[in-house]
């Protein structure tokens, strides 16, 4: 059982056991009784009282235990969330197109829906069209929601809630969205970078799951980064880090729209893509994306594997310089695309250049949810705000 800190009152500690063993049941899925007491160390009593008490409030429930055992006796039931269990819910405003869904706290989706963009917006007319969204998708399902994440690209103040001045935004700036839409939701909204999102879903619930550190890199309209210290999210004072896209590999390079020369995203970006597979392919192609790249050159085309192996290497020349500092030997890579293709080229590349290479390797392996890492991890950002106790399932809760 956690040791009680200073201060704290026992319902505090009740609450907060509470929390740990609902947190548990959400991202394990079906579990024993006894491995309720095997992860958290309470003791058998507090275990049962807390998995008895969840059952009553309806937000967990007995499901058959269908692994057979050897010899006489029951089987011991499993527990997981009920369906009825409250919902999270998660937003993405990305640059073209804007997601939304609503999850339980496993992050299993009930209702979801996603749009691209009519017409270029203001701040306001951008408002409008994500409430509007939000309460169309809404629609789909009866239960309590407690939370809202919302996953928008950086830089953001995460504290204040507040979107600062992304490049290519609709010329937003200063835009106190958390405000905004918790008096539209009537609920409570919690903001991160987009990247900040998808390092806590691969964490709590994908590919990072039994990890402490890691590096979360999102190919999209840009290139960002998440990361996970010690278990925890890490986005800065404010929640500003993670632009990987921005951190400059030619210092002499082309100018880039924050201001900055030669940043990542002014090489590693679908343009050059085209000219790298064109300057090779017997068909010219008008456009292409990455997700067509890596799906030609796990068919084998040299002009396909060509583009990729350009644009790996100039992703792993600032990923190098990234990895060097914090020192973590995972990477998730999160796209849209085939699976494998760049995480094996970028892990060559990296591993031809780190620091103390003898020493250690870096792993680089696939995003759990692909390219939609962004949208989980808004959901999960609202379900760590259930789970460490800022919103409360019920006001007796």
């Amino acid at each position: 059982m956690q040791a009680k800190i200073k201060g704290e009152s026992s319902k505090d500690m009740k609450n907060i056991n509470r929390l740990i063993v609902l947190k548990l049941i959400s991202t394990l899925g079906e579990i024993k009784r006894s491995e309720i007491i095997e992860y958290t160390n309470l003791s058998k009593m507090t275990a049962t009282n807390i998995a008895e008490d969840l059952m009553v409030r309806g937000i967990i429930t007995e499901a058959e235990n269908k692994i057979s055992l050897s010899g006489a006796g029951r089987r011991p039931s499993l527990l997981r969330l009920s369906e009825n269990s409250p919902l999270v819910g998660g937003i993405y405003i990305g640059r073209k197109s804007c997601s939304v869904l609503f999850s339980d706290l496993s992050a299993k989706v009930i209702c979801e829906n996603k749009k691209e963009y009519e017409k270029v917006y203001d701040a306001e007319s951008l408002i409008d069209f994500v409430s509007d969204l939000y309460s169309e998708t809404l629609k789909g399902t009866k239960r309590k929601v407690l939370c809202t994440g919302l996953s928008v690209p950086g830089p953001v103040d995460s504290l204040k809630g507040i979107i600062l001045a992304p490049t290519n935004f609709f010329g937003i700036k200063d835009l106190p969205i958390k405000d905004i839409l918790e008096e539209k939701f009537n609920s409570p909204v919690t903001l991160a970078h987009d990247t900040a999102c998808a390092a806590e879903g691969e964490h709590l619930y994908g590919a990072g799951k039994n990890m402490d550190n890691f590096l979360l890199v999102h190919l999209h309209h840009g290139i960002g980064a998440g990361i996970i210290a010690n278990g925890k999210v890490f986005d800065g004072a404010m929640g500003i880090g993670g632009e990987l896209g921005h951190i400059s590999i030619d210092l002499n390079g082309e100018k880039c729209e924050c201001g900055a020369r030669g940043c990542l995203e002014k090489y590693a970006n679908e343009q050059n893509l085209l000219k790298d597979y064109n300057s090779i392919s017997k068909t010219q192609a008008r456009s292409i994306s990455l997700k067509e790249v890596t799906e030609k050159a796990a068919k084998g085309d040299k002009a396909a594997i060509y583009a990729a192996e350009k644009f790996t290497s100039y992703l792993s020349a600032a990923l190098v310089s990234a990895l060097n500092f914090i020192d973590t030997h995972k990477v998730i890579l999160s796209y849209h695309g085939v699976n494998g293709i760049l995480e094996k080229m970028l892990e060559k590349e990296i591993n031809s250049s780190i620091f103390a290479s003898r020493y250690r390797k870096i792993e680089v392996i696939p995003s759990a949810f692909k390219g939609d890492a962004t949208i989980i991890g808004a959901v999960a950002a609202a379900a760590e705000e259930i789970f460490s106790g800022k919103v409360k399932i019920t006001e007796e809760w």
